[in-house]
């Protein structure tokens, strides 16, 4: 999936020279990447039905959130994976809207249009939950991926109501997340578990990766 280049041989090398000699900045910097989703280019399709739908901006903490709209009926909320935008399904959404549903769908933190260069699972969460606050208790969710387990934690997170859920390629659990990513820049093992817990301690125990 990702294209073997020299500047990644050389990231590596950095990476494994940095976690022998000082393991805790290597988590540091670690951190600070893995939580930085990429900003993954819009494509003129899913460009197009940005622009056609209705939007609004939500406050969520300090955050601001964009979200959007099509048709009108019961809600369907979307919620898309990590990288991705609110249009990323974009696909399901004319057939849903032709069939009397209204599609809300939203840039999650540090992705799209909404606010913010970091992101982590719980302010994920939290966003799932002011999304459903200014739409109502959706008729259905559909979700994928990251977004289909952030479904489910915040569910777990906030007790909320979504009494159809359509999860696609949900992960059972976050942990093979961090040790990829360990892999990929070249991570020591040691210092990928510091990482897990510099995010444990942030949240009190609150995530279990």
């Amino acid at each position: 999936y990702f294209k073997e280049t020299r500047t990644l041989h050389l990231v590596r090398v950095f990476f494994r020279w940095l976690s022998r000699q000082y393991p805790q900045r290597a988590a540091d910097i670690g951190y600070a990447l893995i939580t930085r989703p990429p900003r993954l280019a819009v494509r003129p399709w899913q460009n197009e039905l940005r622009l056609c739908a209705q939007r609004q901006t939500l406050g969520a903490g300090a955050r601001r959130i964009a979200v959007y709209s099509w048709g009108r009926g019961p809600v369907v909320l979307m919620v898309n994976g990590w990288g991705a935008n609110a249009a990323h399904m974009g696909r399901m959404i004319l057939p849903l809207t032709d069939a009397g549903f209204r599609v809300v769908s939203f840039d999650p933190p540090a992705h799209g249009s909404s606010g913010g260069r970091t992101t982590d699972p719980i302010d994920f969460a939290n966003a799932i939950r002011r999304v459903t606050d200014a739409c109502g208790t959706p008729h259905a969710v559909v979700a994928h991926s990251f977004g289909a387990s952030m479904v489910a934690l915040a569910l777990h997170e906030h007790a909320m109501t979504l009494p159809r859920r359509v999860l696609i390629a949900p992960f059972d659990h976050c942990k093979w997340f961090a040790e990829a990513f360990g892999v990929y820049i070249g991570l020591a093992p040691a210092v990928v578990s510091r990482m897990r817990d510099m995010m444990n301690e942030r949240y009190s125990g609150r995530i279990d990766w």
